[in-house]
């Protein structure tokens, strides 16, 4: 792939009235939008920090960090740091950059543009803050309503009351539980005229 090179509207944040265009190298294999001094200047931008830079060659160098602007490119924008280089250095367009704008790079046409996939907004990825297999409380809420509620006037050795972290059981009376005989004690004593009556039945029977 050959160099691709894009033309950067920059505003500074603090200062509107200090914009320039310039053309930028569009580097993905650097990190931040970088600028010569002489540009960081130009746009009166603040010192914010500083970084510690590797280059391919292997150097290592302490640069300062500026911002912050506004960066234009393909008819998006967004705010970012600065890396501030020496004069003559070329400016650069890292991967912050390209990522949080979602422009993508035509190798064939030399040049950037905007996702297909979301071609009118940038489009962010995000992780999913759920972790797998849990529901979130109020999801756990709404289950256990619906299961008390079915379970509402059943008869059975037992109810189970489930709760988003405990299952608890909860005996029934044993007169109610299935299979459990009455005692002679629980049945209803025969009156008098019951008993003539099954007596008689009792001797025609014979």
């Amino acid at each position: 792939m050959g160099k691709v090179v894009e033309k950067l509207r920059l505003t500074n944040v603090f200062d509107p009235k200090r914009t320039v265009e310039v053309e930028a190298v569009v580097d993905t294999g650097a990190t931040m939008l970088v600028l010569p001094s002489a540009l960081v200047r130009k746009l009166r931008l603040r010192k914010s920090g500083e970084v510690v830079v590797r280059y391919a060659n292997g150097k290592v160098e302490t640069k300062a960090i500026y911002g912050i602007v506004t960066t234009e490119i393909r008819g998006r924008s967004g705010h970012f740091d600065v890396l501030g280089e020496e004069n003559g250095a070329q400016p650069l367009v890292g991967q912050i950059v390209l990522e949080q704008l979602d422009l993508v790079v035509d190798p064939k046409r030399r040049r950037v543009q905007p996702n297909p996939q979301s071609p009118d907004l940038p489009m962010v990825e995000i992780l999913d803050v759920t972790p797998a297999g849990i529901r979130p409380e109020s999801s756990n809420r709404r289950e256990t309503g619906k299961a008390a509620k079915s379970a509402k006037g059943r008869v059975g050795p037992s109810a189970v009351s489930r709760g988003p972290s405990a299952v608890v059981l909860t005996p029934l009376p044993a007169r109610l539980q299935f299979g459990t005989p009455e005692s002679s004690e629980s049945r209803p004593a025969l009156t008098a005229a019951q008993l003539r009556t099954m007596s008689r039945e009792l001797r025609g029977n014979r």
